[in-house]
């Protein structure tokens, strides 16, 4: 897909987000541009804070890329993956 093809399809992002889906706007946007773009997404939060109904919000929003959704992955399953890299971010304090 050439660059402007692809600006194209950012441009009408936000006219695809649902009314009844929370999320950043920003958010919204790298999520669309990750599915333009043909990348793998991967959510992380806890039960019932609107994983799924993201994944679901933007391929339907994307249609007419061809987009799967499988979940119940565990940590586990992307450990034993070498093709998957995990950047684990730890809070740092400032007491010893």
């Amino acid at each position: 897909m050439e660059i402007q093809d692809i600006q194209k399809q950012l441009d009408r992002c936000d006219s695809l987000k649902p009314l009844d889906l929370i999320i950043d706007k920003l958010a919204w946007k790298y999520l669309c541009r990750a599915v333009i773009r043909g990348k793998n997404i991967l959510f992380v939060g806890p039960s019932r804070s609107g994983k799924t109904k993201a994944a679901q919000s933007v391929a339907e929003a994307y249609s007419e890329i061809k987009t799967e959704i499988v979940s119940d992955i565990t940590l586990s399953e992307l450990k034993s993956n070498p093709s998957i890299k995990i950047l684990k971010i730890e809070e740092i304090s400032d007491e010893p």
